[in-house]
């Protein structure tokens, strides 16, 4: 199809509007009730349509094939259906290609309005002739007005809409089971008979080289992938019994490129699933200020802006609130901090382990960092080729590697540094004692203080809490450890 549009392209436009005029003429002589009849106003009117479809359709295509892949699998992700996914995102993304399109036939169908004039049509086109051959300007003026008002339908209006459009493109009752999951691609395991149960609450960091098959088991859980063999339920129901886009409406969904919608703002971005859901305004609008506030982003300032208006790490946030919009039973997460800087990220994992402990929601959660899973999970799920190497707390996959290739991949040289990271300072305080330099935060973990002792040249820290009252000290045994 495309390639017949891009050949039908090449032809001259007087050429292919002339060639459209012989069958409609013989039309017209062959059924003398149709209404055709010679060579005057309906056989050029039927042939200026039909020519402009060609710059029309062509225009729509390309604008389709430039809406990003991340926009539409974010929508996908959060249960819009396919009818939904089409006319609120790929149709608005495409519409300034659409209206170039669209301008380009209007300006086309001035010159070949003025071709029908010859050939009896008459109409605007007419008045364009004769405004040339008496060398009236007016009437020239007032031909290519009228044609481009008729035809174009307003088309200045809607082209300035699209150039504005083109400008901002620039709870946790959730129980997941996997019994003997399995899916190939091409006769290669992807998944390979991987049985999971993910409880109510947890946090699930499922870790892996690129190609361990996490990113395909993740996808399995919202049916943006489907699974050839074995058995999925979630909270007690079989996945197949329920609507793709029913079952992505209770899984919030976030990724890495955050997929927000480029045409809508903040505020509608957050609203995708509550209002396909059918809230009500008033409610939608008081949750998009919730989420914001949770997020520490100012609802007064970040509820009216375009997505590129933002930071990454405020787009970021938004994705998070998207996703935790309309309070969905799980929450799941596609390297979601994966494009940030590291202030930015260890920022965002900050605000997700505060958000998982105050709303106690089930995340399940695809990464490549070990760090960022050793610090927010609750359960560490490690795969390879496409099967469970092994699961277990942080401090399991530390202290009890199953295997060979467990202990490689955390780093056996690290593996003491790793797990001073799991606990924090408050748990091995002294009475206060006189230190040097500043106090730090009783939220820092063992290794931080430890690195903090190693750059001050010390071995005591005070430790404050967060109201600022000093609550003792901690400090470095002559062997080393902390203590």
């Amino acid at each position: 199809m495309r390639k017949t549009l891009n050949l039908l392209q090449t032809v001259p436009s007087i050429a292919l509007f002339g060639l459209l005029i012989a069958p409609l003429a013989t039309l017209g002589e062959w059924l003398p009730g149709s209404g055709v009849r010679g060579i005057g106003l309906w056989p050029a009117v039927v042939a200026l349509v039909l020519h402009a479809l060609l710059p029309i359709v062509h225009g729509t295509a390309a604008g389709l094939r430039q809406v990003p892949a991340a926009v539409r699998e974010a929508a996908t992700g959060m249960g819009l259906t396919p009818r939904q996914c089409f006319w609120r995102v790929d149709v608005p993304l495409a519409l300034p290609v659409l209206l170039a399109g669209l301008r380009l036939t209007s300006v086309q169908l001035v010159g070949l309005a003025v071709v029908a004039a010859l050939i009896g049509a008459g109409g605007y086109g007419a008045l364009v002739f004769q405004g040339l051959l008496s060398s009236a300007l007016d009437l020239v003026l007032l031909g290519c007005a009228a044609r481009r008002g008729a035809g174009a339908g307003g088309g200045c209006r809607l082209h300035a809409a699209g150039s504005r459009l083109a400008a901002v493109a620039r709870g946790a009752c959730g129980l997941i089971r996997l019994d003997s999951i399995g899916k190939s691609y091409g006769g290669v395991q992807a998944v390979d008979r991987v049985s999971l149960h993910i409880a109510r609450g947890e946090f699930v960091l499922l870790i892996g080289a690129s190609g361990s098959g996490k990113l395909t088991l993740l996808k399995m859980i919202n049916r943006l992938v489907e699974f050839d063999r074995g058995t999925l339920t979630f909270d007690g129901a079989d996945i197949h019994t329920l609507k793709p886009e029913d079952l992505r409406r209770r899984l919030g969904y976030a990724i890495q490129s955050t997929g927000l919608f480029p045409h809508w703002t903040v505020a509608r971005n957050i609203a995708t699933v509550p209002r396909l859901l059918g809230w009500p305004a008033a409610r939608t609008a008081a949750r998009v200020d919730e989420l914001l506030t949770l997020l520490n982003l100012d609802p007064a300032t970040y509820r009216g802006r375009w997505p590129h208006q933002l930071s990454g790490g405020q787009q970021q946030r938004v994705g998070v609130a998207r996703a935790l919009a309309a309070d969905p039973e799980v929450l799941l997460m596609d390297e979601p901090f994966g494009a940030l800087d590291p202030p930015g990220r260890a920022a965002m994992q900050a605000e997700m382990a505060r958000i998982q402990q105050s709303t106690g929601k089930t995340i399940v959660m695809v990464t490549h960092d070990i760090d960022e899973a050793l610090r927010l999970a609750t359960r560490i799920v490690l795969m390879d080729r496409g099967r469970i190497v092994q699961a277990g707390t942080p401090a399991q996959l530390l202290e009890q590697p199953a295997s060979e290739f467990a202990s490689d991949f955390f780093g056996r040289g690290e593996i003491g540094l790793k797990r001073l990271g799991l606990h924090g300072v408050a748990g091995i305080l002294r009475g206060v004692e006189e230190t040097e330099g500043p106090p730090v935060s009783a939220s820092l973990t063992q290794r931080e203080a430890l690195s903090m002792m190693l750059l001050r040249r010390t071995d005591r820290l005070a430790v404050v809490g967060d109201d600022g009252r000093l609550l003792g000290t901690v400090l470095r045994r002559p062997d080393g450890r902390d203590g």
